[in-house]
C-alpha cells in the first residue's frame, strides 16, 4: 500500500503529465490538423443577422462572413434562435471536396447559393439573398 507521500508523488506525476501532454499537443496542433472553431457571437444590425464563420479546411484558413436580411422583426428572431444550427451545419461541410473547390476558384456565386440553400433548409420564411461581408481562405 502506498502511503501518503507516495499518493501525492503520483498524483503530482499525472498532473504534470497531463499538462504536458496538453502543452504538446497545442503545439502541433497544425500538424496534427485540429480544426479551430470559433462562433462569434450573434451580431445583429438593424433588420440584418450578421454571422461570422472561422475554421480550418486541411491545412488552411477559412473565414467567412455574412449578413442575412431579414423582412421584420419576427423573422430576425427565429433566424437568431436558428443561427447555431446554420452554423453547425456549415461547419460541418466546409471540408467537403466540392466547397473546398468553390473556396479555391473564389466561386462566390456558388458559395452564396450553398449558403442560402442552408439558411432556407433551417428559416420558416424564404431567404432570398444574403451579403458577403468578408472572405478569407489561406
Amino acid at each position: 500500500m502506498f502511503n501518503k507521500k507516495g499518493n501525492i508523488y503520483i498524483l503530482l506525476l499525472i498532473i504534470v503529465f497531463f499538462c504536458a501532454l496538453v502543452l504538446v499537443v497545442y503545439h502541433f496542433r497544425e500538424e496534427i490538423h485540429i480544426p479551430k472553431l470559433n462562433l462569434d457571437p450573434v451580431r445583429s444590425e438593424g433588420q440584418n443577422v450578421k454571422c461570422l464563420l472561422v475554421t480550418s479546411v486541411g491545412s488552411k484558413s477559412l473565414r467567412i462572413g455574412f449578413s442575412i436580411p431579414s423582412e421584420d422583426e419576427h423573422q430576425k428572431m427565429r433566424l437568431v434562435r436558428k443561427l447555431p444550427r446554420i452554423k453547425h451545419d456549415i461547419l460541418m461541410s466546409a471540408d467537403t471536396p466540392d466547397l473546398v473547390s468553390l473556396y479555391k476558384e473564389r466561386d462566390f456565386v456558388a458559395i452564396k447559393s450553398y449558403l442560402l440553400r442552408v439558411v432556407n433548409r433551417h428559416s420558416d420564411q424564404t431567404v432570398n439573398t444574403l451579403y458577403f461581408e468578408s472572405f478569407f481562405y489561406d
